[in-house]
């Protein structure tokens, strides 16, 4: 330890205080002078920064000499407690003072050993461990993630296997998100925790203290405390004088970037009192449960739907907040740090006065290279901006996983309205402040365990995965990944192409199909598939006992009624002519049969899994698709599928064989479509859906908005077999009553195609636009009524809450309701209990129908044939008539004559309306395209992304802020 003393002696009756500085905190540039003019100072510093930094350091810390005051300094963090012990042994100090991290609680223990205010040493422990700080605040009675420690690679290992991913890695001891990182899965887990491992044992600040690595449960935030630019978190600025909590601040957080790295705060808080004076409450509990008796603390609440739940209670002054504090109050937050260390009150607490905004701009994940950017000069110019902490050079390199060292700018800014605030936010978050070059990691800094390439995508929570009965949307996209039919569809124009076929052959009459296998087709427990395995897996599909409600589709196979009314195990018309060729022969013609193998229901799963344990089956399918699951589902959990090496990748609908590109598809499950679309922004998903409400401000997005017509259509269902919609008068009195332009122009931004007919345009060909002849007309549909004898109704309309139907189904409610004087009221349901219902539907109801596969029968079949109702049939319609034309249409060979057929049979359900068509499909997605390349569409014909065409974006300079 070097010691300087200033010339003279003379303090007066001043007291004396030692602080102890360190980079990390505020700047002795800002809090000395204010010390000095109230208290006699000695400083002991940490002399451990690059050469500029340091010149800088000491020219401010020379205004301790000047006044008599002592200075000291030490080169490495494990020397600062013999410095202190030397210092406060000669006697003479009333209170010690540390602001940066790297020292405080090294400071607050000196101070406490030599009786002066500070807190005691379990406080402190509870302070810089953050697993004790777990423990503690549990003992309390207190909320909080569970946790496991990870010291050894045997710790590891049960946390793989006991764990709930996803999970936050991050060390006990850490600083300014160092080390931190997302572990989406247990096989993500040991190649981070190396990484993380690795990286805190070498920091300078923490590697001395060799920490363990945490494993916490995530923290999801609750989305209505997502306030426009604000995240679900906030943090609570606060003295701490004998025991009670004095309040400075409370901070609104800004969205984070992923994985959990801080892009900025504002104080004051802008969201209302009552939603953060829960949080102090609660943080006021979590001080009284660790024991914090005196100094700074800076507090991070998660606001979650269960309550707000503390991140980190950590003992220090928050990064910024003493400037800040400046700015909005005139407070001066180390000066009254200083008279609660000497053993004096703090001053009145802050009146807040104006708005301050700590910002940064954050490089993406990994190491990347400044090519160009501002210069500090350009930066401090910029109206609004008080101070620039940092901002990275022109050829200096950056590595995310520093955590706030790798920060690419920090400014301090201050302004009379927020508004002003988030337009520097905005400016800052400009993709054009810096240019950056990726890096390849050297040879030290590559992990154990490469990060694997993934995609986020938003889904809802799906009925099933096993490939016998992913009937409705969720579950089928998955299929997509897990089980390969034997024909694909061209993405683009859904044209069928061999997939684990080689080839197929349509007899003549229509009768049947001949598949040829394509060798080397693989199940993803490795064994070869052959046709013997589609004898078992179509009949599968038809046994009662499975459950498939798309059994139906294979009702026009030979054999079918004898399995389905148990008198057979086996369709008799599924036959392996030898491995490689399977034979399918049909009750009746079908010459479009080929279309159907497209769906995955008709994929192959092994018998001798799918037979062994049929309820792990169920979570756990294995199949041919080139992906895999990674482990087995848990519903409300999510799933994460991983590319299957065994692929054969000779699936002939895309041109590179379809084997994927990406290592992981991740597809997370959301009850609200709302929380997805906040989440895709805060850069937590990388696919979404767009709510129809927000498609205005999505259209801004440029190429990242995806809007691509698909073969969907949207109706609302009646029930024909209740009174009064038995009635095709009264259903089409109803469809009079509802303006469907007006609900597409105000719900979806006049961007879908209203539907007055059923089959879609993309499918319908060449054919007339208009087969219902339904116009809005209120008068006439009350005239219909009228001349029908029916009274006003009082019914319910179903529909499935959360996923952006709620707005526009109460649009057509009320059209209802105004323009025929009936009593009908929404009924929102979660959607499997939406599904359920619809299987004895007693009211007015909304569905999409989205084709299995690219034909007009798939439209009409399923939703209007008899052989349909208990199915996908919900209106429970009955025509013998459409029921004959649809059979003589599968049974035509010549396409027109089997179109024309079909377009009839159409006609006949547009005339008695069983249902009310109201826009064709229009998806909307937004695409994070800056992060991946894609070889195709984007989005495919049935509305779903081509995650197969999806890659990780080629290395190149990139702009980012």
């Amino acid at each position: 330890m070097s010691t300087e003393t200033g010339p003279g002696t003379d303090t007066g009756a001043r007291r004396r205080i030692l602080v102890v500085d360190a980079p990390g905190g505020p700047h002795p540039s800002l809090y000395l002078p204010s010390l000095l003019r109230h208290f006699a100072v000695d400083a002991l510093w940490l002399d451990v920064e690059a050469p500029a930094a340091r010149a800088r350091r000491i020219e401010a810390l020379a205004a301790v000499t000047a006044q008599a005051g002592r200075l000291s300094s030490v080169t490495g963090p494990e020397q600062v407690p013999a410095a202190l012990a030397e210092i406060l042994g000669a006697g003479g100090v009333d209170g010690v003072v540390a602001f940066s991290e790297r020292v405080v609680h090294m400071a607050q223990r000196a101070a406490y050993a030599a009786g002066l205010a500070a807190n005691p040493p379990t406080a402190l422990t509870a302070l810089q461990d953050k697993s004790v700080q777990r423990a503690m605040l549990r003992a309390a009675g207190l909320p909080v993630p569970a946790v496991l420690e990870l010291r050894e690679e045997a710790d590891v290992a049960a946390a793989m296997a006991s764990a709930r991913f996803p999970a936050v890695l991050k060390p006990a001891v850490g600083m300014g998100s160092l080390a931190t990182f997302r572990v989406a899965h247990a096989a993500r887990l040991p190649g981070l925790w190396e990484r993380a491992r690795a990286l805190a044992h070498a920091d300078k600040r923490v590697g001395h203290l060799r920490p363990a690595l945490l494993l916490e449960e995530e923290l999801l935030g609750d989305p209505a405390f997502a306030h426009d630019a604000l995240g679900d978190y906030l943090s609570v600025e606060a003295l701490v004088v004998e025991g009670e909590l004095h309040v400075l601040a409370v901070s609104d957080k800004l969205p984070l970037s992923p994985p959990f790295r801080e892009n900025g705060h504002i104080l004051p808080a802008l969201r209302p009192a009552a939603e953060y004076e829960p949080a102090v409450e609660h943080v006021r509990q979590a001080h009284a449960a660790l024991g914090i008796r005196f100094g700074a603390t800076h507090t991070e609440v998660k606001l979650t739907a269960h309550g707000p739940r503390v991140i980190e209670v950590n003992g220090r002054v928050g990064g910024s907040v003493p400037e800040q504090l400046l700015l909005t109050a005139g407070y001066d937050l180390p000066l009254n740090l200083a008279r609660v260390s000497a053993g004096l009150p703090p001053q009145t607490g802050p009146v807040h006065r104006r708005w301050s905004a700590y910002l940064t701009a954050q490089p993406p994940g990994g190491r990347h290279r400044v090519l160009d950017g501002p210069s500090a000069e350009q930066l401090a110019a910029i109206p609004g901006v008080a101070t620039v902490h940092q901002v990275v050079r022109p050829g200096e390199s950056v590595d995310s996983a520093d955590g706030t060292a790798s920060n690419l700018l920090r400014v301090v800014t201050a302004a009379d309205s927020p508004e002003e605030l988030f337009a520097l936010a905005a400016h800052f978050a400009d993709p054009a402040t810096f240019v950056l070059q990726p890096l390849e990691p050297t040879r030290e800094e590559t992990p154990v365990s490469p990060s694997p390439s993934r995609i986020r995508v938003f889904i809802g929570e799906p009925s099933s995965i096993d490939p016998c009965n992913g009937f409705e949307h969720d579950g089928a996209l998955l299929l997509r990944f897990l089980a390969d039919p034997l024909v694909d569809y061209d993405p683009a124009t859904g044209r069928p192409h061999p997939a684990a076929a080689q080839s197929w052959t349509v007899s003549a009459d229509g009768r049947a199909i001949d598949f040829t296998l394509r060798p080397g087709v693989l199940f993803h427990h490795g064994r070869e598939v052959t046709a013997a395995d589609y004898v078992y897996s179509l009949s599968r599909v038809a046994r009662p006992a499975t459950g498939s409600k798309l059994a139906y589709h294979l009702a026009c196979v030979e054999g079918y009624e004898d399995v389905r009314s148990h008198r057979s195990q086996v369709l008799s018309g599924v036959v392996a002519l030898d491995e490689r060729t399977l034979r399918v022969t049909l009750v009746r013609p079908f010459h479009e049969v080929a279309s159907v193998f497209g769906h995955r229901v008709t994929a192959a799963v092994p018998e001798e899994l799918a037979e062994k344990d049929p309820e792990l089956f169920r979570t756990h399918p294995v199949s041919t698709g080139p992906y895999r699951i990674l482990e087995p589902w848990v519903p409300g959990r999510g799933l994460t599928l991983e590319r299957f090496a065994g692929y054969h990748g000779a699936d002939e609908a895309f041109p590179d064989g379809g084997a994927g590109h990406l290592d992981l598809l991740e597809f997370r499950i959301y009850d609200e479509l709302e929380e997805a679309y906040r989440h895709w922004h805060e850069g937590r998903l990388d696919v979404v859906k767009v709510p129809p409400a927000r498609i205005p401000q999505a259209l801004a997005l440029g190429e990242r908005f995806r809007r691509t017509p698909c073969a969907l259509m949207q109706y609302i269902g009646f029930p024909t077999d209740v009174a009064p919609f038995d009635d095709p008068h009264v259903r089409r009195a109803v469809a009079l009553a509802v303006d469907r332009q007006a609900v597409i122009d105000a719900e979806f931004s006049g961007t879908r195609p209203l539907a007055q007919r059923i089959v879609p345009p993309m499918l319908a060909g060449a054919g007339p636009a208009d087969l219902t002849g339904v116009r809005y007309d209120p008068a006439a549909a009350r005239a219909l009524l009228e001349a029908r004898g029916i009274r006003p109704v009082t019914t319910a309309f179903a529909y499935n809450a959360g996923l952006g139907h709620d707005r526009w189904v109460r649009t057509v409610v009320d059209q209802l309701n105004e323009n025929l004087g009936w009593h009908i009221e929404p009924r929102p349901m979660q959607w499997t209990e939406f599904l359920r219902w619809l299987g004895g539907a007693d009211t007015l109801f909304r569905m999409t129908w989205a084709i299995d596969y690219p034909s007009v029968d798939n439209f009409l079949y399923p939703l209007f044939h008899s052989a349909s109702i208990g199915e996908d049939n919900f209106t429970r319609y009955r025509s013998a008539q459409v029921d004959e034309l649809i059979q003589t249409a599968r049974a035509t060979a010549d396409e027109e004559e089997r179109r024309a057929l079909y377009q009839e049979a159409e006609s006949v359900v547009c005339r008695e309306l069983p249902l009310l068509p109201l826009w064709f499909g229009v998806q909307y997605h937004l695409v994070h395209l800056e992060d991946f390349d894609v070889d195709g569409p984007v989005v495919d014909m049935f509305g779903e992304p081509v995650l197969r065409s999806f890659r990780p974006k080629r290395p190149a300079a990139r702009r980012c802020a």
